[in-house]
């Protein structure tokens, strides 16, 4: 039967991040289009109650199978539009650079999934398995972390201006690099 209906193993897990994909954006976009009337409460409940999906997602993300890639670029490209329709109704601060802000929110997310036996043993959070209380208690601590941040802002500023400086610099110097090479 999965010879017949997907073609091979891999067509089945392409189905199968396909379908958590699908997943995972119907429940995010729904969750972002209440702008600031979420009911994080409600969404952690609604989320994935009884459905394996965060369990697959740990486990296929950790196996590095080539489909992985095309799973996490889909999910970085879908929260480019959750991230916008937060910004546009309130929700989210805008960013300097909305794909770099997505691709590393994403990563973080996906990345604690995989590491979801740590987070039960340093916090007592089953990302996995647990129960909504156990969940909101997760998404209160991400939620101080992203409302309130880490770093001091003056700080930010200066330290950004010096990153990005330095990037720059690389940039030249790699241009200088390659044009200096016999072609």
């Amino acid at each position: 039967l999965v010879i017949h209906h997907f073609g091979s193993k891999e067509g089945l897990k392409a189905a199968c991040d396909e379908h958590i994909a699908f997943l995972i954006r119907e429940r995010k976009t729904r969750a972002m289009s209440e702008g600031k009337d979420l009911d994080p409460f409600r969404a952690i409940r609604d989320a994935y109650g009884g459905t394996p999906v965060l369990r697959y997602l740990a486990r296929t993300i950790a196996d590095g199978s080539p489909h992985v890639a095309e799973l996490i670029d889909e999910m970085v490209e879908d929260s480019l539009s959750y991230l916008a329709d937060g910004i546009a109704n309130g929700l989210i601060k805008p960013a300097e650079n909305l794909r770099e802000q997505a691709a590393v929110l994403a990563l973080w997310q996906l990345g604690t999934l995989v590491l979801h036996d740590h987070v039960k043993r340093l916090l007592g959070i089953d990302l996995i398995d647990g129960d909504p209380h156990s969940l909101i208690k997760w998404m209160r601590i991400n939620a101080e972390i992203l409302a309130k941040g880490v770093i001091n802002e003056e700080f930010y500023d200066n330290w950004r201006d010096a990153m990005q400086a330095a990037e720059r610099q690389a940039a030249a110097e790699q241009t200088e690099r390659t044009d200096r090479e016999p072609s």
